[in-house]
């Protein structure tokens, strides 16, 4: 091959670049140098001709590597920027010291800045970070620059606004210093949300699973304490004999425990018919001054026995409703019931019953609604009043205030839960104030004036 024409030994590449640029050093006298795909050999090659009096030298080689190497890092770009593009996850471009050359939409809607701040170069990834948080940052900056790639770390943003937004924050280090970042940045704010609605609902489900233990305990008691009396004088009754007096005695204890124990019943079996949906009412035209007035006669007992003071103010002008007389004395008997229980000796105790005209409630499209008239109950005593924070759930079934054994006055919590369901059941509303302990209880019940169907 030694001093034969290049030309005569590859005459297939006369077709190719190289032919062209090998005539262009020699015509040119001149260094020439390009980059050729040879289809016959499957590579790339560089190619560099030196002219010289004697004719023309060449340096070939070759450069496949390094042509696929380019080919796959511009699909890789190619893929990063449809990602940034397609604003699924914010992506940013910047520096280990805090400045951000380039970020997509989707970053930005996050941290809540405009593009023309990012242009203008006022936007620092380290200016937006919390104090604390700075610390995670230098870690996770100390891994990319060991590894080139950090773990991703949960961290939150100030915006514009003083709001802090979280995220979870990924990126890697390029060049060979690896000072430049591309991050990956997403926003955690619905996530957050779920677990704090996730944290309220096992605490509410806690809650209630501790209401309901502490009721268990409540009602073994509740049921023990008068069987107790009602055993004990039985028994005695039975072994020996007492004089009149210590019978009668006896005889009023037996009396008041069955009482007490039918009532407690009667509030379960109510509460069980709310639960499973089988509570109904019994409606009628009925007089609700003397339903509430026979609450108050069924009391007198316990009212005699702690002096307590009733003092009641009815609207004879109420006229009649249309309710369930017997569930509306339950309702009236429960209110009084708790006012007297509560209520120190010589103390007071207001029922007034008044007539609310209607009203007009609101404005809609067919015009103004005028809201019906109705019949507000209000049961207020000089008792110990209801702690702020127990207030929201005095209304709730088998919630009270001091659930333990050793508690000062007896019940399950139901009496309350019993009041809103009647009421409401009558599509009425009830409500509860108080200025907090020692400063007594306010309770309203309102009761639509409803006309039977037909009427």
């Amino acid at each position: 091959m030694i001093g034969k024409n290049i030309w005569e030994i590859f005459p297939w590449a006369v077709d190719l670049q190289s032919y062209k640029m090998a005539t262009k050093a020699l015509a040119e006298k001149a260094i020439v140098e390009y980059e050729e795909f040879v289809p016959l050999w499957n590579k790339w090659l560089k190619i560099r001709f030196y002219p010289c009096d004697s004719g023309l030298s060449a340096y070939i080689q070759d450069i496949s590597d390094r042509k696929q190497a380019e080919v796959s890092l511009k699909a890789s770009e190619e893929k990063l920027r449809m990602l940034a593009e397609s604003n699924l996850i914010g992506i940013l471009f910047g520096d280990v010291d805090g400045g951000i050359s380039e970020a997509n939409d989707e970053f930005l809607r996050i941290v809540g800045y405009r593009r023309e701040q990012l242009q203008r170069g006022e936007l620092r990834w380290i200016d937006m970070t919390p104090p604390e948080y700075l610390p995670l940052d230098s870690i996770g900056i100390a891994e990319a620059k060991a590894k080139g790639v950090c773990t991703p770390y949960e961290k939150q943003y100030i915006r514009p606004d003083g709001s802090r937004i979280p995220v979870l924050v990924g990126y890697i280090l390029l060049g060979e210093k690896r000072e430049e970042s591309v991050a990956f940045i997403l926003d955690l704010t619905i996530r957050k949300r779920l677990e704090i609605e996730l944290q309220d609902r096992a605490q509410e489900l806690a809650r209630v699973n501790r209401i309901k233990d502490e009721f268990l305990g409540t009602l073994s008691h509740e049921l023990r304490t008068p069987l107790n009396a009602m055993l004990g004088w039985a028994q005695l009754l039975r072994h020996r004999k007492f004089d009149e007096k210590t019978t009668v005695r006896a005889l009023e204890t037996i009396d008041r425990n069955s009482r007490s124990l039918a009532t407690l019943i009667d509030d379960l079996l109510d509460v069980s018919q709310i639960i499973t949906g089988q509570l109904s009412l019994n409606l009628r035209s009925m007089d609700l001054i003397s339903t509430v007035e026979a609450a108050i006669d069924t009391l007198a007992p316990a009212i005699a026995a702690k002096n307590i003071e009733i003092v009641t103010d009815f609207d004879q002008t109420a006229g009649q409703i249309f309710g369930d007389s017997g569930r509306l004395q339950q309702v009236a008997w429960n209110l009084l019931s708790n006012a007297v229980k509560f209520t120190p000796d010589g103390g007071q105790v207001r029922v007034i019953l008044r007539k609310l005209e209607g009203t007009l409630a609101s404005e809609s499209a067919c015009g103004e609604h005028l809201s019906p008239p109705s019949v507000e109950i209000e049961v207020s005593d000089t008792g110990q009043g209801i702690a702020t924070e127990f207030l929201p759930h005095v209304f709730e079934r088998f919630s009270q205030a001091d659930s333990s054994t050793t508690r000062s006055y007896n019940g399950l919590g139901l009496g309350l839960a019993l009041v809103r369901h009647f009421v409401e059941m009558h599509g009425g509303t009830v409500q509860a104030e108080s200025a907090g302990k020692g400063q007594g209880a306010r309770f309203l019940v309102r009761l639509p004036i409803l006309q039977p169907k037909g009427d």
